[in-house]
């Protein structure tokens, strides 16, 4: 465990996180479609 280098889990790390950013903020899109509202509300959400 010492020895791990915390860099080579930065990549996958970044790569979860962007993924689970992009699924939420479609998932609020496709939610808020029925009110008229852009994508790029649910972004800012």
């Amino acid at each position: 465990m010492g020895g791990d280098m915390p860099l080579d889990f930065a990549f996958p790390l970044f790569v979860i996180q962007i993924s689970v950013v992009l699924i939420i903020s479609r998932t609020l899109c496709f939610l808020l479609r029925p009110f008229k509202q852009p994508r790029v509300v649910a972004e800012i959400l």
